[in-house]
């Protein structure tokens, strides 16, 4: 169906939840309070790494304090906050406790209290007496890996090893006319969302439920993890996900969810737990540093022979999500240039520093930044234009994921780079050298997580008696603007105008089950669900007119809420007067939609950048971004575009400016005076640009947005930098110093 015949999908929409959101009536968790609330409050180690020999808890029971919980009153279940189901034990370690006896990075968690009042917090912890004795720490994968090293985990201080090879790539680099090597790094960074992480946990007694309001994107995989950490069944768990600021991946796991929970179990009160600014940025999850090898021969006619990938990545504490980042980075390099011989080694490592796990691209921008700099480096030297070498050795439609085995169904990588190039005005602009440049990097991501994570999406659709629809889903919107996206689709299905429709996302008491939001898979997988269960609800409905009609329910069509014989001849009715007037909304039509995807399509991005360099202060000034991005079908190009904006800003900051630094295991700058971002100042212009092509496995031919245009930022501004003044810098983020070094070694 080509969008001039949707009615809904496809058009720009203005977001369903705007309102909310721009008048302040959207109820965040901050927000929220309960009759007799508590207030959790945490006690963190000082040390990187610290056995605890003693705690005296009792002296923090001050007046308006209300339970302590201390490690000897915990479950002594491991487990791991990243956890999906159980398919997710053997690959993520279980090394986590909800309050641990060895702290193993400076803002462990080591005790938990309730308080009447927030102001009582402080003063209560100071209070509390803490034996330790300090254990030596590491900082580094490299001082991690030696062999006398200290060990952070009992079986040693590697949480993860990935390997996967294709062909024979030594025989390869033999056979190559050319062969390149080059080392590059990536930096710790914060995802630094508007909302800080924040839970309320109650606990009802009599009917031994716990219910808990979270600012997450994933609330069955919390309602999961709780479950395994606290030794309770699933079903007397619910998650609610009141409005989310934002997440990009650190919403992606169990926060202080258990904690909260157990403090509500000991009182018999709700407790609310809401990080500041400077718990969010040293206890919450970053994103993983890196550092990348890279060896690719090459033949005489400029096509890859072999490529070879060695990569640490630095988990941190706790592995969380480490090992499946890690591995993930490997599987968009193999995929996005094909060679015959493949081979990737990657290790993620424990240190006594904070916790790395999701970040949106999820390890793609780690190998990403070293591939499309390295692709660069080879192209300059071997004397071949960047693109058409590029061109030449990418994955195109029909061939075949070399890593997981899927047939890739649709790439529109070429029309991304025709569109990029000619709005960028490459031609022109390449090669001038004048402290002005030009650089570009593709990209592809995937759809989900298949076949890591068997993906699996339901929704439900409910027509009220009223003729309201509602859309049930656990799929979170964290602003990204899926309930616009659900909203166009159920109504396009039902053939009912947009503004009846009411969606409801992220509580596992009235939603069907739903793996969260990440990977780019919401309005693909999650909206393919709701597609089918306004299918199935339409069904019921034409069902029901047709008896009231008397036409064969085959012969019924709905169109702008109308139900009509195909002909248009006959009766016609509205759809809600299918209730009769006498009803008082008691009636209901319920459709369900349960959808895994047959494989994982991906999505392709050609990210052009133009900045200029001051030669004398070192400065990067990004002047203007241009990100074509094959998204198969914009369900909402609005939203679209915003997504491609906010994910270019990001990256901006990621190839500049962001960096969590760390010195003996202390995050010096734990809030926005000291970490800085992209601000809407510096921000340079930035044009999106939607390539449409059908893919079958999404919803009227979508496919996944949210992390490409992230991705390839970072390398598209590096190899700017190299055609402005004629320098690689192949580490994160490209600093004046870095850019003055580099100028300094060349001069």
């Amino acid at each position: 169906m080509t969008v001039e015949h949707l009615r809904f999908v496809g058009k720009r929409h203005p977001r369903v939840d705007a309102l909310e959101a721009v008048t302040g009536s959207a109820k965040y968790t901050a927000d929220m309070s309960f009759d007799q609330m508590l207030y959790a409050g945490i006690l963190r180690s000082p040390y990187p790494h610290a056995r605890i020999l003693s705690i005296d808890a009792g002296k923090a029971m001050i007046p308006g304090v209300r339970a302590v919980l201390t490690p000897k009153d915990m479950p002594r279940i491991p487990f791991n906050s990243a956890w999906r189901g159980d398919f997710h034990l053997d690959q993520l370690p279980a090394d986590e406790f909800l309050l641990t006896e060895e702290a193993r990075f400076v803002g462990d968690k080591i005790m938990a209290l309730a308080a009447d009042d927030p102001a009582i917090i402080d003063e209560a912890l100071q209070h509390v007496e803490v034996e330790y004795k300090v254990l030596p720490p590491v900082f580094s994968p490299e001082e991690a890996l030696r062999p006398e090293a200290p060990k952070i985990h009992l079986n040693g201080n590697i949480a993860a090893k990935a390997a996967f090879n294709i062909g024979d790539v030594e025989e390869g680099f033999r056979e190559s006319d050319h062969v390149f090597e080059g080392q590059y790094e990536t930096q710790r960074v914060q995802h630094v969302p508007l909302e800080t992480h924040g839970c309320i946990a109650d606990f009802d007694y009599k009917e031994k439920k716990l219910t808990v309001w979270s600012s997450t994107q994933v609330p069955y995989n919390v309602r999961y993890v709780l479950s395994k950490a606290l030794a309770m069944p699933t079903e007397k768990i619910r998650v609610v996900m009141p409005f989310v600021g934002g997440g990009f991946g650190s919403k992606d796991e169990m926060a202080d969810e258990a904690l909260c929970a157990l403090l509500s179990m000991k009182t018999g009160r709700p407790v609310k737990s809401q990080y500041t600014r400077g718990e969010d940025m040293r206890a919450t999850v970053s994103r993983h540093p890196s550092q990348i090898w890279l060896k690719t021969g090459v033949s005489k006619n400029g096509s890859l022979v072999a490529k070879q990938m060695k990569a640490v990545f630095n988990t941190g504490a706790y592995s969380t999500a480490g090992p499946s980042v890690m591995k993930v980075a490997g599987v968009r390099w193999a995929t996005l240039y094909k060679a015959p011989n493949v081979s990737f080694e990657g290790i993620a490592v424990y240190t006594n520093s904070p916790v790395a796990g999701a970040f949106r691209g999820y390890g793609n921008p780690q190998s990403n930044f070293a591939n499309e700099v390295h692709m660069d480096e080879i192209a300059a030297e071997l004397g071949l234009d960047p693109i058409e070498f590029r061109l030449k050795n990418a994955v195109r439609a029909g061939d075949i994921d070399p890593v997981n085995r899927y047939q890739i169904p649709s790439c529109g990588l070429e029309e991304c780079v025709r569109k990029g190039v000619e709005r960028m005005g490459w031609g022109e602009k390449k090669g001038r050298r004048n402290g002005r440049g030009v650089g570009v990097a593709f990209n592809c991501h995937a759809t989900g997580a298949k076949p890591a994570i068997p993906e699996r999406s339901m929704a439900k659709v409910v027509i009220d008696g009223k003729g309201v629809i509602h859309v049930y889903s656990a799929a979170a919107d964290i602003g990204q603007g899926s309930r616009t996206v659900f909203a166009q689709i159920c109504a396009e299905e039902l053939g009912i105008d947009i503004d009846k429709v009411r969606v409801h996302v992220g509580d596992t008491g009235t939603a069907p089950f739903d793996f969260g939001t990440y990977a780019s898979r919401t309005t693909s997988i999650a909206g393919y669900a709701v597609k089918l269960a306004a299918l199935d609800a339409k069904a019921k409905l034409l069902e029901k007119a047709s008896r009231l009609l008397n036409i064969n329910r085959s012969d019924l069509v709905i169109s702008d809420g109308v139900i009509t014989a195909k002909t248009g001849l006959g009766e016609k009715m509205d759809y809600h007067a299918v209730f009769g007037d006498s009803n008082n909304g008691e009636d209901v039509i319920i459709g369900m939609g349960e959808y895994e995807p047959p494989g994982n399509s991906l999505s392709f991005t050609a990210q052009f950048a133009e900045i200029e360099v001051n030669r004398e202060t070192g400065r990067v000034k990004v002047l203007r971004c241009v990100t074509a991005t094959d998204c198969g079908r914009a369900i909402n190009p609005l939203g679209a575009e915003g997504q491609i904006h906010g994910g270019v800003a990001q990256g901006i900051g990621f190839a500049l400016y962001e960096e969590m630094v760390v010195d003996d295991g202390v995050v010096l700058n734990p809030d926005f005076r000291d970490y800085k971002c992209l601000s809407p100042k510096e921000a340079p212009e930035i044009e999106a640009i939607l390539v449409e092509t059908i893919d079958p496995s999404g919803p009227y031919g979508a496919k996944g947005l949210g992390e490409p245009s992230l991705v390839s930022v970072a390398p598209a501004i590096a190899n700017a930098v190299y055609d402005a003044i004629g320098v690689r810098i192949c580490s994160l983020p490209i600093t004046p110093e870095k850019v003055l070094k580099a100028l300094c070694q060349t001069s």
